[in-house]
């Protein structure tokens, strides 16, 4: 009976971290077609400028593709933090991370299809031992 509460809390435990896993790409860029992706789900890592100077954003809080331009945050202040930003027309070549919607859906569908079979392979055993889950 033990077995049997310890896989169910297992099967739970496992698909609270499936719809909380996400599954990211880092990929180089250049600035025209960075101009086209906007949106939450990238994280600027690193810029090569035309004058060969890298900059590189911490994976806590990186930088953003704003309109024509990277953004970022640079520390706190007392009152607000300062923001910072480079025209795309500075800017050679970007490195992103962004999240892959296709693979994050499948992994998150394989772990519902993996609760589901141990669900029903629970039923089944228990049906026909005549015994319970709890």
């Amino acid at each position: 009976m033990g077995k049997k509460i310890v896989s169910f809390l297992t099967l739970t435990a496992f698909l609270a971290f499936a719809q909380n896993c996400a599954i990211y790409n880092t990929k180089k860029i250049t600035p025209e077609k960075a101009a086209l992706k906007r949106g939450s789900d990238i994280k600027v890592l690193r810029v090569l400028k035309t004058n060969g100077e890298i900059i590189e954003f911490s994976e806590e809080d990186p930088a953003a593709i704003g309109y024509n331009c990277i953004v970022w945050k640079i520390g706190a202040t007392e009152k607000a933090e300062r923001i910072e930003s480079i025209p795309l027309s500075e800017i050679q070549l970007i490195w992103l991370k962004e999240r892959n919607n296709a693979l994050t859906g499948l992994t998150v569908l394989g772990g519902i299809f993996f609760v589901i079979g141990a669900a029903y392979y629970a039923f089944i055993a228990i049906v026909f031992s005549g015994s319970s889950l709890f």
